[in-house]
C-alpha cells in the first residue's frame, strides 16, 4: 500500500509507520512549502506564520504552514 502523503495531523511519514513530525525546523519548513529559508524568516518576522522558539531553535508547526498556503491561495484568487 502507498503511504499517506496528505498533510494532516495524522499524516504518516513515507519512510516509517510513525506519524510525520508536526514540528519542523526552518530548513525543513522551507522545503515543505517550497520556498527559501529567507522568505520563511520574513513571513515569521512579519507574523504571517506563527513560530515557537525552543532554546535557540525556531520550530514551525506543519499545520500552520498548511494554513499559510491556504491563505496565500485565497489572496492570489482575490
Amino acid at each position: 500500500a502507498m503511504p499517506k502523503t496528505v498533510s494532516s495531523p495524522t499524516a504518516v511519514s513515507p519512510t516509517t509507520d510513525m506519524p510525520a513530525p508536526r514540528g519542523l525546523r526552518l530548513a525543513d519548513g522551507a522545503k515543505y512549502i517550497g520556498c527559501t529559508i529567507f522568505f520563511l524568516r520574513t513571513q515569521i518576522w512579519s507574523r504571517k506564520i506563527p513560530a515557537a522558539k525552543m532554546g535557540k531553535r525556531i520550530v514551525l508547526d506543519r499545520l500552520d504552514l498548511d494554513d499559510f498556503i491556504v491563505r496565500m491561495k485565497s489572496e492570489a484568487a482575490a
